[in-house]
Order: C-alpha cells, then sequence, then structure tokens
C-alpha cells in the first residue's frame, strides 16, 4: 500500500501547480521568455529622441590640382568606336552624420511586460513607443545561467520592475500546501481512531 497522502484529494489538486512551478525554474535556465501586453490609453508626452544632422567633409581635395590628362594618339583606332573618356576624377567629399538629441513629442503606450530568464519571473510596467512591439519572443540563452536568482526592485526614473527567484516562489507555493496535506493525515489518523484509543 503507497503513502497515505497519495489518498488525499488536496494532495492530487495542488500537485500540477507545483509541477508546474518547477517546469518554469528549469525553462527559465534555458530560454528567455517574454510577452508585452498593452495595458491603458496612448498618452503623448515630450521625449528626446536622436536626430540626424548631416555636415559636409571638409573640401581637402579641392585644392588638389588637376590631373594633366596624357595625349595618345587615337587614330589609329577604328572609327566605330567612340574615343576613350580621358578625365581627372573628381571626389565627391562625404557627408558626416553627427546624431543629436531633439526634444520632440512621441506617443506612448503603457505596457506591462512579464517575461521568465536566468531563474527568475520579473514583471515590469513602462511606457513603450506606439510602433510595432514584439507580443512575445522567446530565445535560447547562450551559456549557462544561475540557478539560484536574487529578489531585486528597480524603481525610481526607470520602469518599475520586481524579479521573483523561482526558488522563493516555489518555497512560498510548497510549505503551505505540505502543511495542508500534513494537517489533513493528522485529521484522518484521528478519525479512524477507536473511541477511547490515545491520540
Amino acid at each position: 500500500m503507497g503513502p497515505g497522502f497519495l489518498r488525499y484529494r488536496s494532495f492530487w489538486l495542488g500537485a500540477p501547480i507545483f509541477l508546474f512551478l518547477v517546469w518554469s525554474w528549469v525553462d527559465s535556465v534555458r530560454y528567455d521568455t517574454r510577452a508585452n501586453i498593452p495595458n491603458g490609453p496612448t498618452i503623448t508626452q515630450q521625449s528626446k529622441l536622436p536626430a540626424p544632422v548631416y555636415y559636409a567633409a571638409p573640401q581637402i581635395f579641392d585644392s588638389q590640382p588637376d590631373l594633366v590628362v596624357p595625349s595618345f594618339d587615337l587614330s589609329t583606332m577604328p572609327e566605330d568606336r567612340p574615343p576613350l573618356p580621358l578625365m581627372p576624377y573628381k571626389y565627391t567629399p562625404p557627408k558626416i552624420v553627427d546624431p543629436q538629441l531633439e526634444t520632440r513629442p512621441i506617443s506612448l503606450q503603457p505596457t506591462i511586460s512579464i517575461g521568465n530568464k536566468e531563474g527568475a519571473l520579473w514583471i515590469s510596467k513602462w511606457n513603450a513607443p506606439l510602433f510595432p512591439k514584439e507580443p512575445w519572443r522567446r530565445n535560447k540563452i547562450a551559456g549557462r545561467a544561475s540557478w539560484l536568482a536574487h529578489f531585486q526592485y528597480q524603481g525610481g526614473d526607470s520602469a518599475p520592475t520586481l524579479w521573483l527567484p523561482h526558488w522563493l516562489i516555489l518555497t512560498a507555493y510548497t510549505l503551505p500546501w505540505a502543511a495542508l496535506v500534513y494537517w489533513r493525515h493528522l485529521r484522518r489518523r484521528v478519525t479512524l481512531l477507536p473511541a477511547g484509543t490515545p491520540a
């Protein structure tokens, strides 16, 4: 006969959640999975964006003298072929791109990002530009990621982001679930005892 807790409904109702948390932890070490979910109406605010400013390169080649075209006797060439255009080469100076920050109105979409990476589940709320974003992304992590991530919270001027390590999530679920199964085991044991038998 197997262990007594296998007969409890509380064990079988909690086991799928436990297995999902374990799978999510293992998956976070191998893959970077994230989703972007729009959350609220679009807003417009002033933001600094890079604007390209073009400058012409210094005209250093204009000071060079023109090349002297050598004189060749082209009288021996057939008449059906045009003469070769022997002309000096003119260099076109390139344009230099100097990115500068300009303040412009930009449309933003409040977005909630949820991710699973490097042993932690993270959630962030930020204002994303209105251009099309990837609603879902899943990339394989190169190298080895840490299994034991740290609990972190990032706030302030940047987007508020919360990192929940999987070991903490798994512990916070397993302890009360195991306590419930054990309590059900003790309660069942007391009800099965004969009358007058000390518990």
